[in-house]
């Protein structure tokens, strides 16, 4: 009885589990429990977009599909989770599995536009001392959505700024800079002694520094271009001489990037001695950073930005325009006619320098300046032509050159290039070169012709020349004949190095006359002709790219192998 007693109660307990399990179970599948979303609150940007990542629970869940909505389509869209900001505003974005969901509160912003340029109103400002002036920045674009613009100076001893407001502390030169983001744009600043915006202003200057102000401590800028045209002018400062009436500028001109153009005038049958075109004299004075434009005709020497410069320092200058000597002793060049202890760089010649109708003593035209003394030109450029004529019977040097036509007591032409023409169409004695054509010494000293290159064709015309596409002629040493039986001789030595020529080099003999003195004409690749008094004169090395017509020349012509026709003088000893 028992025993029936206690297998029906363990039939009924077996049947109550069963019935459990199969309502735990159903159909088979494992519902989802929880879903959640790596982030509850999202912040963006108006045309952003941002992934939510939803993770159901249990991993088993049999179906983990993830639905996703948004309460406000107009603010912000979803799409697999990708959340996309359309407009200004809040959404909720709601991610569901099975009957379990999870929310993201959105915040959508205004998009930030990055400021992508800042300019200046100006990019050089010259004030005098204590003088404000005001820079205006404009940041792009216009919905740039920080145009906040910060300003900052290189040296506060020299100039101030406080939004966009420089105020000129001292002389001397600063650059200012605005800042909007990661873009900046920079002003030139160049506190100066007296600034210069006008024709009248410039021609004031002129007039007081040709009545005797050197202004020597003092600097002189350009606030403005300035257009001389239909403006009567006399350059800056005027050499005379022996007179003692000389009138030099002594101070500092800074152009800061200014330019000055219109200059005209035309003296040619006049008598005139050193001129200019923008300053006539310039002794122990600095003039740099000015773009000087000029037409200028003369019988006499003149350079378009100074006809002399004694101990100056010429920085940044480019000329343009066209400058022509049309007389017996005309001699110009397109930066500075005569050099003496002074030193050229980084200036550009843009301007053709002509000379016509020359018969006098040693006739000169060259790219930068005529005659370098005892001076340096360094990484200047010429890119005008330069042109002379000469008559056939003329009997003195004529010396060309793209960027001196004659260097002598100790100076250094360097890095300099020359792209343009260098040309003698008729001429006797000539020495031509693409850079320099005569390095002479007429002292104790060593000459240096180092780095230079040659793009330009250098073609004479003439019954005695020396061309070369570097040097027309190089003279290591000079002899003076002291009385008939005496000589003093001094040993000097010319570095030339490290040049190249790329131009063509052109010897045509022109018609003998009868008087002829007799050279032998020379050409060569680098130098045309090299005289010097020993072997340890001269330092030799450069590299010719270009070819040299005629093919057949005489003794003495240099080719792409030799590059340059050299003599060895052996000098007798001197007798005293």
């Amino acid at each position: 009885m028992k025993h029936r007693i206690w297998s029906a109660a363990f039939g009924l307990a077996f049947a109550a589990i069963l019935t459990v399990g199969l309502a735990a179970c159903g159909d088979g599948t494992v519902a989802v429990e929880s879903v959640t979303l790596d982030q509850n609150t999202l912040s963006l940007e108006v045309g952003k977009t941002e992934t939510l990542t939803a993770t159901v629970t249990p991993d088993n869940a049999t179906d983990k599909t993830v639905t996703w909505t948004t309460d406000d389509a107009e603010v912000a869209t979803v799409e697999n989770g990708t959340v996309t900001a359309v407009a200004v505003g809040e959404a909720v974005i709601t991610a569901t599995a099975g009957d379990k969901t999870a929310t993201c509160s959105v915040t959508v912003t205004p998009a930030v536009v990055a400021a992508d340029g800042i300019t200046l109103n100006v990019s050089a400002l010259s004030l005098e001392v204590g003088k404000t002036g005001t820079l205006t920045a404009t940041v792009t674009p216009d919905n740039a959505t920080d145009k906040t613009v910060t300003w900052t100076t290189d040296n506060a001893e020299v100039a101030t700024v406080e939004n966009g407001t420089v105020t000129a502390v001292a002389v001397g030169e600063t650059v200012i800079t605005a800042k909007a983001g990661d873009k900046t744009a920079t002003c030139s600043i160049v506190v100066a002694n007296k600034v210069l915006s006008t024709a009248e202003d410039l021609t004031a200057f002129a007039t007081a520094v040709n009545g005797g102000n050197k202004y020597e401590g003092k600097t002189v800028a350009l606030g403005a271009d300035i257009d001389l045209t239909d403006t009567a002018w006399t350059p800056i400062g005027a050499y005379y001489y022996g007179e003692g009436t000389d009138r030099a500028f002594s101070g500092t001109f800074n152009g800061n990037g200014y330019a000055v153009k219109g200059i005209e005038w035309n003296n040619v049958g006049e008598t005139a001695e050193n001129e200019g075109g923008l300053f006539g004299y310039l002794a122990n004075a600095t003039v740099k950073n000015v773009t000087v434009e000029a037409n200028i005709e003369t019988s006499g020497w003149a350079g378009i930005l100074a006809g002399r410069a004694e101990v100056s320092r010429i920085i940044g200058v480019t000329t343009k325009g066209s400058i022509l000597g049309d007389g017996a002793s005309a001699s110009v060049a397109g930066l500075c006619e005569y050099m003496y202890g002074s030193t050229a760089t980084d200036c550009v010649n843009e301007a053709t320098v002509t000379s016509k109708n020359v018969s006098a003593n040693s006739p000169y035209a060259a790219g930068i300046s005529n005659e370098v003394n005892g001076s340096t030109i360094e990484n200047c450029v010429n890119r005008g032509a330069v042109t002379l004529e000469a008559p056939v019977e003329n009997k003195w040097s004529i010396c060309v050159g793209g960027i001196a036509a004659y260097m002598k007591n100790g100076s250094t032409l360097s890095g300099n290039t020359n792209t343009a023409a260098i040309t003698v169409t008729e001429g006797a004695y000539c020495e031509v070169g693409g850079i320099v054509g005569d390095v002479f010494s007429e002292s104790e000293g060593e000459n240096k012709v180092i780095g230079n290159t040659n793009n330009g064709t250098v073609s004479a015309t003439s019954n005695d020349v020396y061309v070369g596409g570097i040097v027309g002629a190089a003279y290591a040493i000079y002899s003076v004949k002291i009385d008939e039986l005496s000589y003093e001789y001094y040993n000097n030595t010319v570095t030339f190095t490290g040049n190249t020529n790329s131009g063509e080099v052109i010897m045509t003999p022109a018609a003998e006359d009868e008087n002829g003195w007799g050279y032998t004409p020379c050409a060569g690749g680098l130098i045309g002709w090299l005289e010097q008094y020993s072997e340890e004169s001269f330092v030799d090395d450069g590299t010719n790219k270009s070819s040299v017509t005629p093919e057949n020349m005489t003794e003495g012509r240099g080719d792409v192998k030799n590059d340059y026709g050299k003599q060895v003088i052996d000098f007798p000893e001197s007798n005293e």
